[in-house]
């Protein structure tokens, strides 16, 4: 997984090399700089793509802008899309941002072609997922079918497995289910709006149900949660934020556990949630 992640010009963090095993844990006082590198980690491996737009004054050192971030993140392995990739690496000069792709040397890779640098592509990213749960416990966003986040990215996996045949019925017998329940409602208007379309067009006009993709369906599944024996069910956004990073959790060992692939946990964890009188 991540071998290494090293860090300049980054907040408070001037130059910083930090060697990662399996599990890690950065334990130390108030403003020395542990939020910053789970901050550094998540633009680089995160659920969206770092632009220009991603940083602000407060990120260069000093806030110095002639103090050019770069943020590096090395694999202990290659990438099974591009066997020549190690590692993802980011930079900001204050003006131009670029994501690369690296080798295990820390060099970029370029195409054999032109010599042109690889930049992180979607395929890449994908095969090292992030779960970023920060100080602000926004476990929320995790649990959204976003195309980021590894609730979307899980479903979509899934939704790729089912049959052909079985999307084909699915959609068979919503269309059978709108045309005998709901399209007589709406007759009159359609008749109307064709009368009047007709006349002013010459052209026929049908109001046809355009069939959701079983995928938009399926995005649309929210986890709902209930207390034993059973009680009112609450969506999980309005539950605590302990349940959300519970259920964030959960979601990111199901993405692990089906999806098999790479998966990196960030979690801050506040002081206040360590303390014993917290």
């Amino acid at each position: 997984m991540i071998e290494k992640i090293i860090i300049e010009n980054f907040r408070s963090i001037k130059s910083q090399e930090i060697k990662l095993g399996h599990i890690n844990a950065f334990v130390g006082p108030n403003n020395a700089g542990k939020s910053n590198i789970m901050k550094a980690l998540n633009l680089v491996l995160g659920d969206t793509y770092a632009s220009v737009r991603s940083f602000d004054e407060k990120d260069f050192y000093n806030y110095d802008k002639s103090n050019h971030i770069k943020i590096e993140v090395r694999f202990d392995s290659p990438l099974t899309c591009n066997s020549n990739v190690y590692g993802f690496r980011l930079t900001f000069d204050g003006a131009e941002c670029d994501y690369l792709a690296v080798d295990s040397d820390g060099n970029a890779v370029t195409y054999p072609s032109s010599r042109r640098d690889v930049k992180v592509s979607n395929e890449m990213k994908e095969e090292v997922a992030l779960m970023y749960l920060g100080l602000e416990r926004q476990a929320s966003h995790q649990i959204r079918a976003t195309q980021w986040t590894l609730y979307g990215k899980l479903l979509r996996h899934i939704e790729k497995g089912i049959d052909d045949l079985k999307k084909q019925n699915f959609k068979s017998s919503i269309e059978n289910s709108y045309n005998s329940a709901i399209h007589p409602d709406l007759q009159q208007m359609e008749d109307i709006l064709k009368t009047h379309v007709k006349n002013q067009t010459g052209l026929d006009l049908h109001l046809r149900l355009s069939v959701m993709d079983p995928i938009e369906t399926i995005k649309n599944l929210r986890p709902y949660l209930q207390e034993a024996p059973p009680s009112k069910e609450f969506d999980a956004e309005d539950m605590g934020a302990g349940t959300q990073s519970a259920l964030a959790i959960a979601i990111a060992r199901a993405y692990a556990e089906i999806i098999r692939q790479p998966l990196v946990m960030a979690i801050e964890e506040p002081e206040l949630y360590l303390h014993p009188h917290g």
